[in-house]
């Protein structure tokens, strides 16, 4: 029998000793999981955003633009494509790669990503105000988007 000194300066035995070091191992584990979850738990919480690989229901259809700038514009959201046309006859479609969605009290933020012909990858960054059900670009809040189809 091997003694070895315990916590105290108590002599106890090696083989008490290795069950004791692999008890406190086993809790430092469980705490790391523990700490772990209560993160993702805050950042759930926290109002993390959403990333999305298709469009949401919320922005599907076709929005038309009101204003001097953007007069008789239209933007079209579908599952996976996004679709612009400027009133000229021809309209673009692109494909969709992912959407980020943030909600706030009052609007919802959304960095929409697509691909050009070209390949360029592009973000068209929206915000829409549940109460008013209107749409606008990050960039440029006094042009109202109204949703005409769904």
């Amino acid at each position: 029998m091997i003694l070895v000194r315990g916590i105290g300066g108590r002599a106890i035995r090696r083989s008490q000793r290795r069950r004791m070091n692999h008890c406190l191992s086993k809790d430092r584990a469980s705490d790391l999981l523990r700490a772990s979850v209560l993160a993702l738990g805050l950042l759930f919480l926290l109002g993390c955003p959403d990333v999305r690989q298709f469009v949401p229901s919320e922005l599907r259809g076709e929005w038309t633009a009101a204003g001097d700038l953007y007069e008789g514009r239209v933007m079209t959201f579908e599952r996976d494509k996004v679709t612009f046309d400027a009133g000229l006859g021809e309209a673009s479609t692109y494909p969709v790669l992912g959407v980020l969605v943030e909600r706030k009290p009052d609007e919802t933020h959304y960095a929409l990503d697509y691909v050009m012909e070209n390949g360029g990858e592009y973000r068209l960054r929206l915000v829409y105000d549940r109460q008013e059900r209107q749409l606008r670009l990050a960039g440029r809040r006094q042009v109202v988007w109204s949703r005409e189809k769904t």
